[in-house]
């Protein structure tokens, strides 16, 4: 990591010990590039990266008092990042792993437009066709662009005049209510 001036960084922490509250941008300033070219390196998404360094310089803020003066602060700030950005790494894994896990089970049960396959009965098409029929507008349109045509759920939001959120909470919404009426056998 890039070397810093210890003295400088010395006085602003000092200084935030004491109260001020201000002097902590100097630090914020000085260490801000560094910590995003160190978690540009070891995060799986570069969306990631604004998230973790603002939860990493909260945490040093609120743990000052444990930074050893006269030492270079680059080091510390960098085990607060690395543990915020694996927390982070395991979160993004977990929602990746469920992500391409949903995707999957849509792939393949929604190609109620094909002719069965000797492996799909024509009772859980019918039932999933069923389902797909019982979401309301929106939910139907969201979850048969996504996982039949492959639009991003960031597109489908863009064209809807809505959020991402939006779109992922809907998709989510959705998957459930499917998923439940799959587990009834296609009556809900």
């Amino acid at each position: 990591m890039t070397e810093i001036n210890t003295t400088v960084i010395d006085q602003a922490v000092t200084a935030v010990r004491a109260g001020n509250r201000d002097a902590y941008r100097l630090i914020v300033e000085q260490c801000e590039r560094p910590l995003q070219v160190f978690l540009a390196a070891i995060v799986p998404d570069p969306a990631l990266i604004d998230d973790i360094l603002q939860e990493t310089f909260v945490t040093a803020y609120l743990k000052i008092a444990h930074y050893q003066l006269g030492s270079n602060i680059l080091p510390w700030l960098g085990v607060i990042a690395r543990n915020h950005a694996n927390n982070a790494k395991r979160a993004w894994a977990r929602r990746h792993k469920a992500n391409s896990r949903y995707k999957e089970i849509m792939e393949h049960s929604t190609n109620i437009f094909d002719t069965p396959t000797e492996n799909e009965s024509s009772t859980q098409l019918e039932a999933l066709h069923h389902c797909l029929s019982q979401l309301g507008h929106t939910a139907r349109m969201l979850i048969t662009a996504h996982y039949q045509d492959g639009v991003s759920l960031h597109n489908l939001a863009a064209q809807q005049g809505k959020s991402n959120s939006w779109a992922k909470v809907t998709a989510f919404r959705a998957r459930k209510a499917l998923a439940a009426c799959m587990q009834q056998g296609g009556h809900s």
